[in-house]
């Protein structure tokens, strides 16, 4: 399952002295508990977002936002309807490599 969620994982800051994963790493174990899956967490563009502690340089804080997170993410996730596809190539056209045209 991959996670994208834009926000700099800056919660432990300067002051910490562990090596750590902030809130992805838990925001990882969360969501591969609930859903019995491997989770690849996305950064994407933060910007210049944080999260609503920031900087705190407290564990607690960074676990408690990664769980609220992966918890969504998983909720999200359950929501997820797939369906089959009936789509095939009708026609191909030629360039530098051959495409198929679906229709």
């Amino acid at each position: 399952m991959i996670v994208h969620f834009s926000a700099h994982p800056t919660i432990l800051a300067w002051e910490n002295r562990l090596i750590s994963t902030d809130y992805p790493g838990m925001v990882r174990r969360t969501v591969e508990s609930m859903m019995n899956t491997t989770c690849l967490f996305l950064q994407g563009s933060a910007g210049n977002q944080c999260t609503i502690w920031d900087y705190t340089c407290r564990t607690e804080d960074a676990r408690w936002i990664g769980r609220q997170i992966g918890i969504e993410a998983a909720r999200v996730a359950e929501l997820i309807e797939t369906k089959p596809t009936k789509l095939a190539i009708r026609q191909t056209a030629e360039s530098s490599w051959t495409m198929g045209r679906v229709e």
